[in-house]
């Protein structure tokens, strides 16, 4: 059994990702291009199992949720610490590749004018379009971001399974 654990270690499977936020203002004009490593978190990590074992068949992930909570980042997080509500906006699904062939979903999703509005500080991705209900993949804090009435806000959300 010690040896099972030890071939685990070393071929375990691990997912890794990074949001690139890019806002810009009523004129097109970048007012804030910043990249912000994420955290798949404990019901996100189920998801994958769930879905790649057969296990369940959970909805895909597909959306993209905006929050102002101050909280920090933790594995057992199931939902924002606050959401905005009317923020839960739907992605666009790719595979693309990172290091090897088809390795990394890509979600995109666009918060346009009036959606969102507000001292960002968090965002998640969800697989229902329900507000403030999980599951959720993964989930993102950083420095505030205002996002005003006129402002838009795109997420390039990069998710690397290695």
């Amino acid at each position: 059994m010690e040896q099972l654990s030890q071939d685990l270690a070393q071929d375990a499977v691990r997912g890794e990702g990074i949001a690139h936020l890019v806002m810009t203002n009523e004129k097109g004009e970048v007012i804030l291009d910043k990249y912000v490593n994420n955290m798949i978190v404990a019901g996100g990590l189920k998801h994958i199992c769930d879905r790649t074992g057969g296990f369940a068949a959970p909805a895909v992930m597909g959306w993209m949720e905006l929050g102002t909570g101050t909280a920090g980042t933790a594995v057992a997080d199931t939902l924002l610490a606050t959401y905005i509500a009317s923020s839960r906006t739907a992605t666009t699904l790719t595979q693309v590749t990172t290091t090897q062939t088809s390795d990394t979903m890509q979600h995109v999703c666009t918060f346009t004018t009036g959606i969102g509005t507000g001292a960002i500080t968090e965002a998640g991705i969800f697989n229902v379009v329900t507000a403030n209900t999980a599951t959720m993949l993964n989930r993102i804090t950083f420095a505030v971001i205002n996002k005003g009435a006129s402002d838009t806000l795109t997420v390039t959300w990069k998710v690397k399974i290695a």
